[in-house]
């Protein structure tokens, strides 16, 4: 299951944010076909992933993405 890898590496991604102590409400993923993601596992992995995390509770989007092998964070959106 390569979307444990995937969702590891947004948190580490995330982990680089200037959050200032707030939490993270979502993440919009973009992810091209040629990636072969599973979008339902990608979520069930990103939330083990964010167990502890500011991220932790965050909704994932995924879009498709404009390159068949782009997984691009389109947009965070935090708490106020």
């Amino acid at each position: 299951m390569h979307e444990l890898s995937f969702a590891e590496a947004i948190q580490s991604t995330l982990a680089e944010l200037p959050l200032d102590g707030r939490r993270v409400r979502r993440v919009v993923l973009s992810v091209g076909r040629m990636r072969q993601v599973d979008p339902e596992l990608l979520e069930f992995a990103f939330g083990v992933a964010s167990r502890g995390t500011p991220s932790e509770g965050a909704v994932l989007s995924i879009l498709p993405a404009r390159s068949d092998m782009d997984m691009v964070i389109e947009s965070v959106e935090v708490e106020d």
